[in-house]
């Protein structure tokens, strides 16, 4: 499984990740191969095309509100966590230890899930919330 973080997460927590699982799955932060004003139907494209199966880490509700931005993650087949509001106004480090401490449920919901699905992540808890598939957006 590999994971692309979107520029709204922080790239110091994706490095974060990519050091606590240095082994046995890639993380790529938006910026390691996109222009900071590389719109999000253009990478949300780039990383659907890719050969390897990939999750996204998202910081961004509105692409599961821009039609446009919707449309496209929708025929991606890709896995989408979405960060709900809150999260990013939290101290680095407060993220950082939440990010942590819900990272092997992100593990086992995209290891697990038959289709490509979306998936909540509530600031208040250490849960995964299941949204939808992707083909249902």
């Amino acid at each position: 499984m590999n994971f692309f973080f979107d520029r709204n997460v922080p790239m110091k927590l994706a490095r974060m990740i990519a050091g606590y699982e240095y082994t046995s799955i890639t993380v790529e932060h938006h910026d390691d191969s996109f222009e900071k004003t590389t719109p999000d139907i253009v990478w949300i494209g780039a990383v659907a095309q890719r050969s390897e199966t990939w999750a996204v880490l998202s910081g961004d509700g509105r692409i599961l509100k821009n039609p446009g931005e919707r449309a496209v993650l929708k025929f991606s087949g890709l896995s989408f966590f979405h960060l709900r509001p809150g999260w990013l106004n939290l101290p680095v480090h407060e993220i950082a230890c939440k990010l942590l401490r819900v990272w092997p449920k992100i593990l086992a919901a995209a290891d697990n899930v038959k289709a490509p699905t979306v998936f909540e992540l509530p600031v208040s808890s250490a849960k995964i919330d299941f949204l939808c598939h992707t083909a249902d957006l």
